[in-house]
């Protein structure tokens, strides 16, 4: 497995002559921007901001070197997550897989897979369907639009407080604590997206939202 030292991408952005969408998103889980070559690639990043199961994550992370009936090949994926629990998941990122019409392709990723299997981490391929279902989508995409909010320890200790003595409570109990409905949303997004709190984002958004407090003990 080829990695840089300090974990950073291990190829650099660019498009040469093509004209699709790169960029870079800022993610606070990380406290350092991550880079992104497709739009659905920037909104897997989404899931894994937001995502109370995933520690931190790392874009295009390593190479891994296949010999698959005797030629060797390159592999790269689109992301790795550092889970709860200890576990390592490998993500590639696709529009639309379908192994039949790519045979070759499909084959490096079942090495592939052997491999990280052997080593202990999962992975899987996020399609854009998954990424994009809804929902969840429109929920995860409006909790991490207000990940740098600022959190305090004033709103800390104000979120125990309001916690005392419950495990659950609607979104608008624990956002109302706040000095407006939009400042308050924004606070507890932040402080998902940190993994203090999280919201349940099966269902659509609303007042009745449940919301838990993360254990940080």
């Amino acid at each position: 497995v080829g990695q840089r030292p300090d974990l950073s991408p291990v190829r650099s952005i660019t498009t040469g002559r093509r004209t699709k969408p790169v960029g870079r998103y800022y993610s606070i889980k990380n406290g350092a921007a991550v880079a992104w070559e497709s739009r659905n690639e920037l909104h897997a990043l989404y899931h894994a901001e937001v995502s109370p199961s995933v520690l931190r994550y790392r874009v295009q992370p390593h190479t891994l070197q296949l010999v698959i009936d005797g030629i060797s090949r390159l592999y790269t994926p689109d992301r790795e997550e550092d889970l709860v629990g200890g576990q390592r998941r490998v993500v590639e990122v696709k529009d639309e897989f379908e192994a039949e019409s790519d045979p070759d392709y499909a084959k490096k990723l079942e090495y592939a897979r052997a491999v990280y299997r052997l080593s202990g981490k999962l992975f899987c391929i996020q399609e854009r369907a998954e990424i994009e279902a809804q929902p969840l989508f429109d929920a995860v995409e409006a909790v991490q639009s207000f990940r740098r909010t600022a959190i305090t320890q004033h709103d800390i200790l104000l979120i125990d407080e309001t916690f005392a003595g419950h495990e659950v409570l609607p979104l608008a109990a624990v956002r109302d604590v706040f000095k407006s409905v939009p400042l308050g949303f924004a606070k507890l997004s932040a402080m998902m997206v940190r993994r203090l709190l999280t919201l349940d984002l099966s269902q659509k958004l609303g007042p009745e939202t449940p919301v838990c407090i993360l254990n940080r003990h």
